[in-house]
Parts: structure tokens; sequence; C-alpha cells
């Protein structure tokens, strides 16, 4: 038998054989076992026993065994909130109480990221946290917050940073109905959230070239460089 061969039990066993030696590295390397396990072992969520299965998949929602992202991501804003560095004591959490990393700059401030490498087509087989509007609309009001705070060096040190970032959450919130957007931005009293170029406006005060352009229902121009 190899360790793809391993059954739910055996596997729980392991995890909790571990975390009794709370060892640091350990912690790491079982992350990332659990993570192989999964990918190479697709029937190991078929187990031939369904009760054992059932087990095995609560085991994993409720176990802290996800790494957190502690540190920002490449081109993220030193000045933009980071969940993952605000209690770096909290460095492994349930997989529902973070999601992946392809969200960090669009949630970012608001959520903790896991630093797991998850393929794209397995990540069904982790139930992290789902991404929902009320995440992105509150990532967006952390954004202008940060942003307004910034001293003349920070806005042109970080500029295109936080540019690029407004870019992906107007893409990411165009995804979603357009009532539950306008409830969100009602709830966190967000008015000026349109990015200019320069700072951020409110939609009557900007208007829109391209009608097809994702904010195209909010907004009458988006400025040029998002183009």
């Amino acid at each position: 038998r190899t360790c793809y061969d391993l059954k739910c039990d055996e596997l729980i066993d392991i995890c909790e054989q571990q975390k009794d030696q709370n060892r640091q590295q350990n912690r790491v390397l079982l992350a990332d076992f659990i993570l192989e396990i999964l990918i190479h072992n697709p029937k190991l969520l078929d187990d031939y026993s369904q009760l054992k299965r059932i087990v095995f998949k609560q085991y994993l929602n409720i176990t802290q065994w996800v790494p957190v992202q502690i540190e920002r991501p490449q081109h993220y804003p030193q000045t933009l909130t980071w969940q993952g560095s605000i209690d770096p004591r909290r460095l492994y959490v349930t997989p529902r109480d973070c999601t992946d990393k392809s969200y960090s700059y669009v949630i970012g401030s608001v959520c903790l990221i896991t630093s797991l490498d998850i393929p794209l087509e397995h990540r069904g087989k982790i139930d992290l946290k789902e991404i929902k509007i009320d995440l992105l609309i509150k990532h967006l009001k952390t954004v202008i917050h940060c942003f307004m705070k910034c001293t003349p060096t920070e806005y042109k040190n970080e500029y295109s940073e936080y540019s690029n970032i407004c870019k992906k959450l107007y893409d990411s919130i165009s995804h979603f109905d357009t009532m539950e957007i306008s409830k969100e931005m009602k709830m966190n009293d967000i008015t000026e959230w349109i990015w200019n170029g320069q700072t951020f406006s409110a939609p009557s005060q900007v208007y829109l070239i391209e009608k097809t352009h994702p904010l195209a229902p909010y907004v009458s121009i988006v400025p040029y460089d998002f183009y």
C-alpha cells in the first residue's frame, strides 16, 4: 500500500496524532499531505463506508488544518488591510474560515486566505468559504478607506496597485445581480466608489463611454485607464 491508499479513518488518526504533537513544521506538512491525498486519491471521498465518508468530510470541515497566508501577496498595497496579518498567531483555521488565494485581491482585507495552492479542478473537495457580494462590497469599502488615508508618498508608490485591485473588484462585483449590489452598497453606506483615475467618485459624477463595460448599469464614464 502507498499513502494514497489510506482510508478515511486512517487519515483522521494521522491528523489527530500530528495535532497532539503540535509541531509547526509537522502541521505545514500535514496540510500539504491532506491536499495531496485529496487530489491523487479521488476514491477517498467515495469510501466504501458512507458513514466513514461523512465523518471524514465533517472532520475536515471542523478541524483547523488549513494554513493561513500571513504575508500580503505581490502587488497588494502595503497600506491596504490584509486580514491574514491582523492576528499572526492564527496560523491555521477550518476550511470555512478562509478561501482560495485566487481571491486575495478582491476580499483580502475582510477574509482570511489560505496559503495552499489548490488546483482549480480540485477546489470543490475542500469546503472553503463561499465568495458572496457582501464580502466584495466590504472589501471595496476598506479599499476606499485605506486609499483615502494614503500620504502623498504612499499614493505615488501604490497608485497602480490600488487601480489594479479596483479593476479586479469591479469585474467580480459585476457578476452579481444589480439589486444585490445596490442593497449592499446602501448597507455599507458607500456613495463614492467609482475609481476615476485619481480617487473615487459617485456614479452621478462620471459617465460611461463603452456600454458593454461591467459597470454600465451604474455609471454613464469610467476613466480611460480602465480600457
